[in-house]
């Protein structure tokens, strides 16, 4: 995975110490400028990290937000580990893989990146009115409904074949509706529309 020419394993490895934090050497040792480095790795590395940890968690929406320009303005090779750890988020909380291999060679890639990220965990309130749109479902029973599981998959799969036009605007979300495994796409449909529940019904309204 590259990012602005770096390597995004040798980033890592090069980056271990920031990770973990920063290393204060003995008083007679310090240089004031690589010192005050450390100290901006480590506060850019602890905000990223953060956003990251937060993924599964209800605050992620905030989180995310309040750090979102902080990120976009740390050093390229901060931003590779951070998209590099994030991919690695995915996978294992969505049982989701990117194929091909993502390559993040320019800001556009990570904006992209990031813009796919959000749509995952909260901007997808118009992907899920324009489901309940399409498979006909009523006010009434949206306010009842707990989750999608009581339709086909079948059914479910081939209204998202219909209405992913609209988002091929950004390849990572379109393929992610489009070729991701059924199974693992209805849970998510499932957990995005019990957490945005009352947002789909204002939508609706």
């Amino acid at each position: 995975m590259l990012f602005y020419g770096y390597d995004v394993k040798q980033v890592i490895m090069d980056n271990t110490e920031y990770i973990a934090g920063y290393t204060v050497q003995p008083e007679s040792e310090i240089d004031t400028d690589h010192f005050e480095k450390q100290i901006d790795d480590a506060e850019n590395n602890y905000d990223g990290y953060n956003v990251i940890d937060a993924f599964d968690d209800n605050n992620f929406e905030t989180m995310f937000k309040l750090n979102y320009h902080n990120i976009l303005a740390f050093p390229p090779p901060d931003i590779l580990v951070i998209c590099s750890m994030f991919v690695n988020k995915i996978k294992n909380s969505l049982n989701y893989q990117f194929t091909p291999t993502l390559v993040f060679g320019d800001m556009t890639a990570v904006i992209e990146f990031f813009d796919f990220i959000k749509f995952l965990k909260f901007e997808n309130i118009s992907f899920l009115k324009n489901l309940c749109l399409e498979l006909n479902i009523s006010v009434e029973e949206i306010v009842e409904m707990k989750n999608f599981n009581n339709f086909k998959s079948n059914n479910i799969i081939n209204i998202i074949d219909n209405i992913s036009e609209h988002y091929k605007y950004n390849k990572l979300i379109f393929d992610f509706i489009t070729t991701h495994n059924r199974e693992d796409l209805i849970h998510w449909i499932n957990e995005q529309f019990i957490k945005n529940k009352s947002e789909i019904l204002l939508e609706l309204i």
